[in-house]
Formats: structure tokens, sequence, C-alpha cells
């Protein structure tokens, strides 16, 4: 058995609580304050972006080696070869250097040749 719809009911009129709702809600923000909130978005993701690149910047991304003993320290700058890891590696440096008389002598040597040299 289907049901009827009713037909003695009547649509309310509309009163106070439905013209209230019908407004825009008043804890909602308005176009011109969200524009604010998103320039300041765009400020942080700026600001972020920008120490990001700054601390990569600072990183030593290219292979060195540091001697450092306690008057001082030298740093040759070259080419790892092999895993960083392993128990020893070879370097080979970029360029001849003078070495400084704290390096072991083999190693000194060879540096100053510019060659290979296994740490």
């Amino acid at each position: 058995m289907e049901r009827a719809p009713d037909a003695g009911t009547t649509r309310r009129g509309r009163g106070a609580a439905d013209a209230v709702s019908d407004a825009a809600p008043t804890s909602a923000p308005s176009a011109q304050a969200a524009r604010p909130r998103r320039w300041l978005t765009w400020l942080k993701l700026g600001l972020a972006g920008g120490l990001l690149a700054f601390v990569a910047a600072r990183l030593p991304w290219r292979d060195r080696v540091e001697l450092k003993w306690s008057d001082g320290s030298q740093v040759v700058e070259g080419v790892l070869e092999g895993d960083w890891r392993a128990e020893q590696v070879a370097f080979l440096p970029r360029e001849a250097v003078a070495p400084a008389a704290a390096w072991p002598p083999e190693i000194g040597a060879a540096l100053a040749r510019g060659e290979r040299v296994q740490l």
C-alpha cells in the first residue's frame, strides 16, 4: 500500500530563523579578507624555499679531503673513487697542491704530483 502525500500540510512562511540562515555566515572570511591570507601563504612558502636554497648552497657538495692537526688544517678538493664508506678509498685531487708538512710523506708526495692516493 502506497502512502499518499499529506494533503493537509502547508508550507510555512519564512520566519526570522530562516532569514538568518540564508544570510552569509558572519564567521566566514570575506573575499577581501582571504587575499591577505593568500599573500601571507605565498610569503611563507617563499621564505621556506629561500631558507632551503641557502642551506643547500652552504653544504659542501664536492668531494674533498681535509687533514687537521694541532696548528691548522689543509683541504684538498678532488674526486673520491669507489665506495666512500669502504675501509679504504681512492682520492684523485683536482689539481696538484703544495701539501703541508703534516701530511704523511707518501700521501703528500702524491698530492704534490696530482696523483691518485689511497686513503
